[in-house]
């Protein structure tokens, strides 16, 4: 062998063998795109607004004080803890905090993936040199979890990983202390996203199939003496489940209606497309998946076929869970998916080598080029983007029509609500915003779509019941609907226009001057 196939073989091994490695690599390429077009997340400014107000109240709210339209007797947060978070990054370095906090969730996700594969695997198998590309496609193609900054999202695929992590060094190594981390962890998971019952569904099925294992092999009471760990964490994990502001029997009323909602009007939520470029990441690894359960069918490891098959089934019933099957594909898979490849690699032939030699130089000569291009794009002046958000037009509506009485009620939709909030109360009150599912009844967002819906044939019978002071609306939008209505335009920009029933507001918005985003008002 060559010196340069030398230092080509430990360069592959190296990704294998070193998680560390791997994960600054996929973090690097991730970076690279969010860089480009840093969008601030629409849920974002509400979880932030949710975090001032446990800082200033000095506890979490269980009644709503954002909106004026019809809520749920009780408000329950499942995101509370990613709000109080979210809003010390904030005031702890503004948008440059945020960005960084994301780049940490995508290292420590992809480090903590690494270790559940080179846990499950090891890095003797025979496919270990290819197992980072499984892992760096399934990053790649889940980047849109990280691509709007900064989701409360990114600790449940955060926490998936370290518990994927944890399964794989327990089932593999008999490191059975570590299950003591997966209740511990609840915690925390359980306030800040309600994946955590993704987590809770995949350690029932780890502990089901490890059970029924357990019991074929060795009867009904050694399989049960040898499942107990298991099922007392999985008990355990479910109780620690309770430990929030709402309490055990609230909080799960609340989860269940709001995991079986139909969120028909969401696209994330809708099935994934079988035959679109979305799914083409995801296809792949079913196919080979499949394949290689063929293969080696008397030999496939059962628990890692129950996850690969739960995991999938969510994937193509719901567009945005299909991560968490591409996540666990390229860890508990990938044994079955190199099995799959392995008469595709085989025809190759000569190619394989240097093919796979040039794929592990450009790797890791690529880690210093993305370093020194995500450094100096970080260093300098950063921000990141609020195009599409009314931002001149709530600053206007803040400084122009806010009194000292009752607070105004703002008419404005799902998507900018969140912002509005933050930007406006306590001045203003907003119609709805993105935390539907936790505030508002299903017909309370039925009716503000059809206020502000102006072909609907019912938009002014909505309207009236809705009642608003001003109204927030597209500047693109045929007004007629409302200036019928009595409505008077106020302020206009080129995204976004205002208006009121009275002329109490000054109209003149030119010398509008935006104060910092994450500046507090309340």
């Amino acid at each position: 062998m060559s010196k340069i196939d030398s230092i080509a073989d430990h360069l592959r091994t190296c990704f294998a063998a070193s998680p560390a490695i791997f994960a600054l690599l996929g973090t690097l390429l991730l970076a690279l795109s969010l860089a480009e077009t840093p969008n601030a997340d629409p849920d974002l400014f509400a979880r932030v607004a949710v975090g001032r107000l446990i800082v200033e109240s000095g506890s979490v709210p269980i009644y709503d004080p954002f909106a004026f339209t019809p809520k749920l007797e009780r408000w329950i947060d499942h995101e509370w803890l990613a709000g109080l978070f979210f809003y010390h990054l904030t005031q702890l370095g503004s948008d440059r905090a945020l960005m960084f906090a994301a780049l940490a969730f995508i290292f420590l996700t992809a480090w903590f993936l690494a270790l559940a594969q080179v846990s499950w695997q090891g890095t003797k198998n025979h496919a270990s040199r290819l197992s980072p590309v499984w892992l760096l496609l399934a990053l790649l193609d889940s980047r849109y979890l990280w691509s709007s900054i900064i989701r409360a999202q990114v600790f449940t695929y955060l926490f998936l990983a370290l518990w994927l992590w944890i399964f794989a060094r327990v089932l593999r190594g008999g490191s059975r202390w570590m299950l003591v981390l997966l209740p511990v962890t609840m915690v925390p998971w359980a306030n800040a996203h309600g994946g955590f019952v993704v987590g809770l569904g995949l350690l029932a099925a780890v502990t089901g199939t490890f059970l029924v294992r357990a019991v074929l092999q060795g009867g009904v009471g050694h399989g049960v003496a040898r499942s107990t760990p298991w099922i007392v964490t999985l008990l355990l994990a479910f109780i620690a489940t309770g430990i929030n502001p709402y309490g055990l029997v609230n909080y799960w009323e609340y989860i269940l209606h709001a995991t079986s909602m139909e969120r028909t009007s969401i696209t994330e939520w809708a099935p994934l497309a079988v035959f679109s470029h979305k799914a083409l990441v995801t296809n792949v690894f079913i196919i080979l998946i499949l394949i290689g359960i063929f293969k080696q069918r008397r030999s496939v490891d059962p628990i890692s076929c129950v996850l690969l098959v739960l995991s999938a089934y969510q994937a193509y019933r719901h567009e945005r869970l299909g991560a968490i099957f591409l996540f666990i594909a390229a860890t508990f898979g990938v044994p079955i998916m190199a099995s799959g490849c392995e008469a595709l690699i085989s025809k190759l032939g000569t190619l394989r080598v240097p093919i796979a030699r040039a794929a592990a130089i450009a790797a890791v000569g690529a880690i210093p080029i993305l370093t020194i291009i995500i450094a100096i794009r970080l260093i300098s002046p950063f921000s990141l983007s609020y195009t599409g958000y009314p931002v001149r037009a709530l600053e206007w509506l803040w400084k122009s029509c806010a009194t000292a009485n009752e607070p105004k009620r703002l008419l404005v939709d799902f998507n900018n609500g969140s912002f509005a909030l933050w930007r406006l109360y306590p001045k203003f009150l907003i119609s709805i915003d993105g935390r539907y599912e936790e505030v508002y009844p299903d017909s309370t967002l039925a009716l503000v779509t059809d206020a502000l819906n102006l072909s609907s044939s019912t938009q002014s019978h909505s309207l009236l019941q809705v009642a608003p002071d001003t109204i927030l609306h597209r500047a693109d939008s045929e007004l007629s609907p409302l200036t019928n209505q009595g409505w008077i335009e106020r302020y206009r920009d080129s995204q976004y226009v205002i208006l009121a029933q009275s002329a109490d507001c000054e109209s003149n918005a030119s010398n509008v001057i935006t104060e910092s985003i994450w500046h507090p008002r309340f």
